[in-house]
Parts: C-alpha cells; structure tokens; sequence
C-alpha cells in the first residue's frame, strides 16, 4: 500500500451536533390558559427547495427504454406549491411559475428540532429500528461451523479454515460437504484464488468442540446474525438491504444450510459472526439504549412523563391500546400546536421572480452512521464502534478489545454557507453518464423572498409561549442567526430567518359566549426565556449562525488511486495513514463546533506529516468531551444523523432520529464539551474510597492554584481503591476536567500510585490534553 500524508486541504464538514445535555427532566402536561394565533414571517437567506412530488420529471425526461436511467437524472422537481404538476410537459413547466408555499409540515419539523435542542429534550424521533453496523477493519480470526440440532436450537463449534481454489467454486453450493469441511460460497470479485471450506476441529476424543455459544432463532443474538445477512442483500432485493452492488450474491443460501461455515470474533462474551472476514458487523446496542444511557434521552413513551417538547408537540405512547380512560397515563398526547402553510407576502399572480433556473443538486446520499469517528463521542481508543474499542496490537496477535460505554455525538445540525447555492457541480463525479441517474434537477425559491405564516395554539402556559417565540426568532440572536430547512443543506439551500411579528389570544365574550381574537403585545413573550448557558447551547447557537467559515463547507475528500477525488478515499485514509492496514486507528475525529479549528484537513500520496486532530492513541487522557450524532432523513430533514423522517417532513435535525408526523423533525445522539469547567471556591477533592461506578476524585499535586500550560507536568493519585478512571482533576480552586477512562487504560495505576503526566495540548473548549511520563 502507498504511504499517504495529510496536506493542506481543508474542509468544514457540512454537519456537526449539539452535544446531548444534562438529564431530561419529564412531567405530565401542565395546561395553561393561553390559546390563539403568533403571526410570523420567514424571510430565505439563501436559495430554499421543497420538492413538488406530484410530477418526477417536470424538468427533464424520465429514463428510456434500454437505457435503464444511465443516461438520465434521476428526477427533477418544482417547488413545492399547491398546482398539480402531472401531465405537464417540461416546456410548461419552464414557463409557468406557481405560487410557491412551504408546507406547514417543513415549518414544524425545523421548530421542533431547535426546540428540543433548547430545552434539553428528548430525541423523540431516534429510529431504533435501524440497525447499527460498520465493516470491519481487522479481519476476523476466528472460524466455527452453526450446526442445526435436532430441537431446532443453533450450536456454533470451532473450526479450522482450509482453501479451496475459486475457479472450481461453482460446482458447489454454499454448505455443501466438500474434502472433509463445508464450503462457504464467498463473494466473487477479480483476482480471488480461494473460497473457504470450514473443518471440525475436533478434542483428543475426535469430537466436535463447541463454542458454548448457541442460539435459539427467536433471540436477539441470532438476529444479528441475520441482520448480517440482511445487509448483503441487493437494494432491489427482498427484504431491501444497504449493498450497492449489482452483482453482489448476497450469501442468499447461507442462514438456510444446516452446517453454516462462518468467521466470528468475541468481545466480552458477545459474538460477532459473518460469512466473510472482513464484513459488515452488526452491534448488539442501539440507538435507543445508547441514548437511554445518555441522560434518559430516548423518546418519551409515557403519557404522563413527557420532556418540554413532547408536552407541547405531542407524542405517541408505546402503550396506547386506544382503550384506556382519559385519566390513564400511557396514552398517546395530541400536539398543542399546529403550523399552517407559509404563504408569499406579495400578493402577485406573477411569481417568475421568486424562481431561479433549474439546477442539478451534487449527489447526496443519506448519513454513513457507520463513520463512528464523525458519529460517536471519541472514546479515546485506536479504533472504536457502537460496541467495543480497540485499545492495542499486541504482537504476533490479534487486537485487544474491550466493551465501552458508547456515546452518541448529538443531535445534527447542519451549517450555514452564506454564498448562494448556484450550479454547484459535484467534483467527485460531475457529469458522467453513469453518474446522472443519481442526481437531481430542482428550480428553487430564490434568496431575500418572504413568506407569512400563522401557528395555533392552544392552552399554552406563559412559560410554553416564550420558549416557542425564542425558538422561533433565537431572542437577541435575532438578526445573526437562522433555520434550516428543506433540501440541499449540505450545499447551502435552505438557510431562513423567522420573526414573530404578532400574537393574537382567543376568548369568550362572557355576554354573549361566542369566541373572539382579542390583540397581544408580542414583547411580552420577547426575551422572557433565555436558555441556560451551557456547552449545548453555546454548540447550538455557533451552528446555527449565519457567518462565513473558516473553510470551505464540504464533504472531506482525498484522491482514490486513479487520481478522483473521493470522500470514501478520505475515511480510509483516516484509519490507515498512520500504522497502515496492519494496525489501522483513527487519525482525525470531527472536531467540536467550539473548537478552535472546526475544519479537517485532506490526505494525499507521499510521507510527512501524519498527526491528526487525535493525540497519539495510548498517550491521550482528554479533559472536555466531543459530540456527535446518528440517523436517516427519509424526509427533508435539516440534519440527519441516526435519524430518519417517517412522515416525509422537513426536519431541522435527524441525528439518530426519525422526525415527521407528531413527532416533529430532530434527533441526534449527543454528548459532548468539557466535562469540567470552571468552579469557584472549590477545594481540591481529597481521594476516597470507592465503587468502580462511580470512582473516587483524584488529587492532583505539582501544579500551583489555577495555573495548567502546555508542557506543565502533573501528577494524578489512583486513590484508595485504585481507580484512575473517570476521576474528576481539581487544581486548586478551578475543577480542569474529568480523566477519561478509554485513555489511561493503557497506563494503569494501582491502588494508591501516583502518575506524572505532561500536559500537551490546551483546547479552546476550556480541556486539555495529557501523555504518561514514566514514573
């Protein structure tokens, strides 16, 4: 493999997250007395496209016969607008120009999202039913045959590996008793000489030996496995899997034999099996329990425990059978609000000034979950995933890994590009014939338009409305910082400011009981809610800034080995610049959207300069966390991060999260910023005696009150139970940060030892970072 170096491409990865926050706080709705109307206006800051689905094609032809779409876009679209496009031509559709409406449904997914995010609610639209997986980097080692019993129960025996040349690999089917072993039909591709046949490996008595692992196909574990399977399938296959392939085989026969060959690996007693070695790895955890984890903030489920947004926007209840009593808890809560459709202020039957000329959109593809290095807190490891860190690579073996506590980045959010979106050619691809059938034509609404719209609400506390009205219009952020919504965030559409210009209230005439909209002063909801400052909303309102980068806003790219730029390039790279394929572990991790440098750099052929955003793995004990995100928008999300929309609507953020429908449109595994900070008139904590859940303050000594500077060494006492992890660091009178358990693993302490470590790197977010020094 060629050595590659990093160079001096920069790039500011479109989306970033919102740190998930402190626990979420829930209780039953508590209804106010505030119902009626805000009026608002929303004013595009740059180009913004809502798609009209009602024709596919209006501004190009749809794939011909023989052609099969590889010489045509893949679909084309107006704005959204209330016209039904059907059966129009292209020549039409060129020349007439629609009054363009943004769907009430877009309004709200991006108002929940910034919602949620302002007042530490739930994710309420994480899609746990998405799996996480990522390919594995290190081949498995380990191989085992799954044999049937008899009762119908699954027992995995060891096994040894013996090759069989693939010239001869189709006169066999997968399974199939071959030389003594059973042969394991791998994937075709050019160059390969062998497939596998997998032995009994067998104890001095001749018999099989068994794993102890066996499976019962009902149980999570073995639905792993075929979730495994899933994932090989074709996208146009049943059931619909993630492998873009067109020839790909799919191991379709490979659950169905009863001596099933596989390669497999162990973490802590949980199994990880494949029918190939290097594979794609399905994880026991996910989102939902990862975020379960992170301060409870999985969705609401309960009725009568709902989080700030759940209470106002509603929820559906796990438990609703439709059969309980309205006092009953576990029920569903209908929204108290409701957006209606934004409308043009101008009142013009001419609207050819709102369009700009249609363009094709670069090609975007939904979020890579599996990049756990953008996704996932970083943990401190070499490698590390939604399971497990690789912490070392012992010589002469295979890595050690051990389970983590994974933490999901945060609710995603995409940055703001203030350069107008034009005709922005995709630079991976351009316009290459076998690329276009995935790329897009849209005509969007042009940038400085405005649009009204009203919102309804009903039985509003007075605390409700003004954390809604700064939701809406950011309080004294007003005119610096804005919404995202529609499609083309990463390209900069979709970028909107939102005013509240007026409330009206509803009441009853007591003379003659019919209801009347009686004017409010709007000013007295205006700056009577200001969050609580915090690494979240600090993160929150940098994101949502409109304010030029300090580098291009772009997907990081590197050249493959036939000189195209690729982002595929850059993530491998990643994990293999700096110990090649032998011993990969990341290079750089997102940086935080308060860090000093929000940019990663690009890599390039040639050696130099292999540092990266991360310490040196093993010598890293970092002071002040990281955030990040998961999810899917099946809809047109603001940000998508484990997430997907199942109602189709324009959600502000999707981060391991589902938004649409009731649920509203954000979502995002997060946590993250300095885990210490500063605290005033706080001794240093003394050391003491305790659990391992929760580990004892470790004194720190050779550093004077409330100095740290790069270079400074400093000790750190295990304490009485010996436990160096996850121990807060105090320095005089200021808390510095909490020792992060991923980075000392591999400097151990015993019970009572004292460490040196020198202080390496100072972090704009109030952290630093720490290398051993032998003692």
């Amino acid at each position: 493999m060629p050595d590659y170096r990093r160079n001096d491409d920069k790039f500011v990865n479109p989306y970033n997250f919102v740190s998930i926050g402190e626990k979420v706080q829930r209780s039953p709705v508590e209804y106010g007395d505030l119902t009626g109307i805000l009026t608002c206006t929303l004013e595009t800051l740059t180009p913004l496209f809502i798609p009209n689905t009602t024709n596919g094609f209006a501004f190009s032809s749809p794939p011909g016969p023989g052609r099969a779409g590889s010489n045509a876009l893949s679909h084309s679209y107006d704005f959204y607008s209330y016209e039904d496009l059907s059966g129009r031509s292209i020549k039409e559709n060129e020349t007439r120009f629609p009054r363009p409406i943004i769907p009430g449904s877009a309004l709200r997914g991006a108002i929940r999202s910034a919602y949620e995010a302002v007042t530490n609610s739930c994710l309420s639209t994480s899609d746990d039913e998405n799996t996480l997986y990522r390919r594995t980097i290190v081949p498995k080692n380990e191989y085992g045959i799954i044999v049937k019993e008899a009762n119908g129960t699954r027992v995995l025996y060891k096994a040894d590996k013996a090759l069989f040349p693939s010239g001869q690999r189709y006169s066999h089917k997968m399974g199939d008793e071959v030389n003594g072993g059973y042969f394991l039909h791998g994937e075709d591709f050019g160059g390969k000489l062998n497939d596998s046949i997998m032995t009994f490996k067998l104890d001095g008595q001749g018999k099989r030996i068994p794993t102890g692992k066996s499976f019962d196909e009902s149980s999570e574990e073995w639905m792993r496995i075929y979730e495994v399977w899933r994932l090989y399938q074709q996208r146009n296959g049943t059931p619909k899997g993630v492998n873009q392939s067109g020839n790909h085989t799919g191991y379709e026969n490979w659950l169905k034999v009863p001596f099933m060959p596989v390669f497999y690996s162990v973490v802590d007693n949980v199994y990880y099996i494949s029918p190939a070695c290097m594979t794609k790895e399905v994880f026991s955890r996910t989102v939902k329990s990862i975020l379960k984890s992170q301060g409870e903030h999985d969705p609401c489920f309960h009725g009568g425990r709902l989080c700030d947004a759940c209470r106002l926007f509603g929820m559906v209840s796990d438990d609703d059978s439709g059969s309980g009593s309205p006092t009953t808890d576990d029920v569903s809560r209908s929204s108290r609000i409701a957006f209606r459709d934004a409308t043009p202020v101008e009142p013009s039957s001419n609207f050819s000034s709102w369009y700009l000329t249609p363009r094709q959109l670069p090609i975007l593809s939904g979020p890579k979950v599996s990049a756990t290095e953008f996704y996932m807190e970083d943990t401190g490891a070499l490698l590390y995933n939604y399971d497990y860190d690789t912490v070392s690579y012992p010589r002469g073996s295979v890595p050690t890994r051990t389970r983590n506590n994974a933490r999901l980045r945060g609710r995603k959010f995409y940055w703001h590009i203030t350069e107008a979106a034009t005709d922005r050619h995709d630079t991976l691809r351009d316009d290459s014939p076998n690329f276009l059938s995935q790329r897009t034509k849209v005509r969007p609404v042009a940038s400085g338009k405005k649009f009204t719209f009203d919102i309804y609400f009903e039985r509003l506390t007075n605390d409700e409305l003004a954390k809604l009205v700064y939701t809406l219009g950011f309080g004294d952020r007003a005119a610096t910082n804005a919404h995202k919504i529609g499609h083309g965030k990463p390209v900069g559409y979709g970028s909107a400011r939102i005013s509240v210009d007026a409330v009206n209230f509803f009441e009853i005439d007591q003379k003659t009981l019919e209801l009347k909209s009686v004017p409010g002063n709007i000013d007295d909801y205006k700056g009577k809610f200001t969050p609580r400052q915090s690494t979240s909303i600090m993160e929150y309102l940098k994101l949502t800034a409109f304010e030029q980068l300090p580098a291009p806003v772009a997907y990081p790219l590197s050249k493959d080995n036939r000189g195209r730029l690729t982002s595929y390039s850059w993530f491998g790279y990643n994990k293999l610049i700096k110990s090649g394929m032998s011993k990969p572990s990341f290079c750089d991790a997102l940086p935080t959207p308060l860090a000093k440098e929000v940019f990663v750099r690009g890599f390039e052929q040639g050696t130099g300069d292999k540092d990266g955003n991360r310490d040196a793995p093993g010598q890293r004990s970092s002071y002040g966390g990281t955030s990040g995100s998961y999810g899917s928008n099946r809809g047109s999300s603001n940000s998508s991060s484990y997430s997907s929309n199942r109602a189709g609507s324009s959600s502000n953020s999707g981060s391991y999260n589902s938004g649409g429908g009731n649920r509203g449109g954000s979502g995002s595994y997060n946590s993250g910023g300095p885990r210490g900070g500063a605290r005033e008139n706080t001794p240093p904590a003394p050391a003491q005696p305790v659990a391992s859940s929760k580990p004892a303050a470790a004194p720190v000594t050779g550093v004077e009150k409330g100095e740290i500077k790069k270079g400074k060494v400093i000790s750190i006492n295990a304490g009485a139970d010996g436990v160096p992890f996850s121990a807060k660091v105090d320095v005089g009178a200021k808390v510095l940060g909490t020792v992060n358990a991923g980075n000392l693993k591999k400097v151990p302490l015993t019970q009572g030892e004292t460490r040196n470590f020198e202080v390496t790197t100072i972090r704009d977010d109030g952290g630093f970072n720490l290398k051993p020094l032998k003692n």
